[in-house]
């Protein structure tokens, strides 16, 4: 009976350890950025739009032994050339992310995740100095390839670094020449506009790059706080249409929650 009885609790306790060690943790954020936007549209002219860049980003993690992640974000920017006055022009960008990281490499001090990464991109720009009639856009539904390093400091500080780059993309930029005043400029019309002409297009004609540096500190067991700085680059060339490229510089500051 007293054999019995302690095969159970061994039992239990392994079963319990078990379900420690397997146990779903999730993570969400909120992020806020002040950053730098540099577009340059060769549709209009080979000038470099730039100005102060806004955003907001949510994101959910899930890990048990493998890493999902999800984000969407959205950012606004006034943006001008060095020859104008005014910031007339503008910027808005809506993104949309998916990763799920393997288990590559883990010790005591740091962890290493590699995996695919799909994301969807919809940047739109209105340019009225140079051309108050049509909106610009560049457009893309991408896969990649990401990467994602944890190295932990102590037990309540960490440096996060990730790095993603897409391989395979469908984009859809504006032709060359538009007729005078063609675009729909109602809800629908510019839905329609942003997903028409897609062209398929691997790295030498459609690329985005994205780096993220993360210093985390805890300020309780339910919540982390950090400091975030990103990188983005993106370029695309369309079969009508000139060279697109942007480039975004954020400083985030961000907080975790359960």
């Amino acid at each position: 009976m007293k054999q019995n009885i302690a095969i159970l609790i061994m039992l239990a306790f392994t079963t319990t350890i078990v379900a420690q060690t397997d146990s779903l943790m999730k993570k969400n954020s909120f992020q806020l950025s002040l950053g730098l936007n540099q577009i340059k549209e060769k549709n209009i002219n080979t000038k470099v739009h730039s100005g102060s860049s806004y955003l907001l980003k949510y994101s959910r993690e899930k890990e048990k032994k493998n890493i999902s992640q999800y984000n969407v974000s959205f950012l606004f920017s006034k943006i001008k050339t060095k020859y104008e006055s005014a910031s007339r022009s503008m910027n808005i960008q809506l993104r949309g992310n998916y990763g799920y990281f393997f288990n590559f490499k883990k010790t005591e001090k740091y962890r290493f995740f590699v995996g695919p990464n799909l994301s969807a991109n919809y940047r739109l720009s209105f340019y009225p100095n140079w051309d108050d009639s049509h909106l610009y856009w560049a457009d893309d539904f991408s896969l990649g390839l990401s990467n994602h390093l944890q190295y932990l400091i102590n037990d309540k500080k960490s440096l996060l670094l990730g790095f993603n780059v897409s391989v395979l993309s469908i984009f859809s930029r504006p032709q060359l020449r538009r007729n005078y005043k063609i675009d729909d400029v109602s809800f629908g019309g510019i839905i329609n506009n942003m997903n028409s002409n897609f062209q398929f297009g691997t790295v030498n004609r459609a690329l985005n790059i994205y780096f993220q540096g993360e210093y985390q500190f805890k300020i309780s067991d339910k919540m982390n706080q950090a400091i975030v700085y990103t990188f983005c680059y993106s370029t695309f060339k369309g079969s009508e249409s000139m060279p697109f490229q942007n480039m975004l510089h954020n400083l985030s500051f961000k907080i975790y929650f359960q």
